[in-house]
């Protein structure tokens, strides 16, 4: 039984760690994407969602 309960805690920890780079990741392709789809709306789409990283680097590096 102590198995299964370290296996859980390494799940949780691992989502923990792997859940910001997959919303970076999923924001920059969306924004790729929709970059190259269209004008108007898509050029707004896809300068908001490719600014998340930028913005999560500088926040980052500002906080260091």
């Amino acid at each position: 039984m102590a198995i299964n309960g370290s296996s859980r805690r390494e799940r949780l920890r691992l989502r923990q760690v792997f859940a910001a780079p997959l919303a970076i990741a999923v924001f920059s392709i969306v924004g790729l994407i929709s970059a190259l789809v269209g004008d108007d709306i898509w050029d707004v789409l896809s300068w908001l969602t490719l600014a998340v990283p930028v913005a999560v680097i500088l926040w980052y590096w500002r906080r260091r």
